[in-house]
């Protein structure tokens, strides 16, 4: 996860909601926001570990910086300094116009797309519409937390088994490749 392009993603979806939304509401739209990243160009736009929690798929690194439980202080801190939580939304700590040089056209144009599809749902709604098993099939009903493996998620999005392995393989190749050169 970079915390810069989650930073410049959740600004931008707070401004379609003035500056305030029910943060489960921006959790699911980011989700599917994912999936359909995954299923048109193979990756997703938040690049976090998912998990299933009671109330369906969550973007787990988001999750705990919006509860402030993010094991990385400077990240938290970087967060902390723009947004806060309030009851269950989430808001802008000032109106700021953060850019958007981390998110492509593509990105944008996919979280368009998902929150016009989401808009005038309710948190209780969109929460009711991840555990639709034709939308995520991958969701699992617990109590706790249960990682979702992303091959899962891939399948759901139309890889097969095979597609899903080689997919997780180049994303371990890459991953390993950043760190190197980090």
């Amino acid at each position: 996860m970079e915390i810069s392009k989650l930073t410049q993603i959740v600004n931008y979806f707070l401004g379609k909601y003035d500056g305030k939304v029910n943060y489960t509401k921006l959790i699911k739209e980011l989700y599917l926001a994912d999936k359909e990243c995954i299923r048109r160009f193979d990756y997703p736009i938040t690049d976090n570990t998912y998990v299933c929690m009671k109330l369906g798929p969550v973007l787990e690194e988001l999750y705990r910086l919006i509860r402030r439980e993010y094991p990385v202080a400077t990240v938290q801190a970087q967060w902390d300094s723009l947004f806060y939580k309030s009851s269950f939304d989430l808001l802008k700590l000032v109106e700021n116009n953060l850019p958007l040089d981390q998110l492509s056209e593509n990105e944008i144009t996919i979280l368009d797309e998902i929150d016009n599809k989401y808009h005038d749902y309710t948190y209780e709604q969109l929460v009711d519409e991840v555990h639709n098993p034709a939308l995520c099939p991958e969701t699992i009903k617990t109590d706790s937390s249960v990682k979702i493996p992303m091959r899962e998620i891939l399948k759901s999005v139309g890889f097969s088994e095979e597609s899903a392995k080689v997919w997780q393989r180049e994303r371990l190749f890459q991953d390993s490749l950043s760190e190197a050169l980090a």
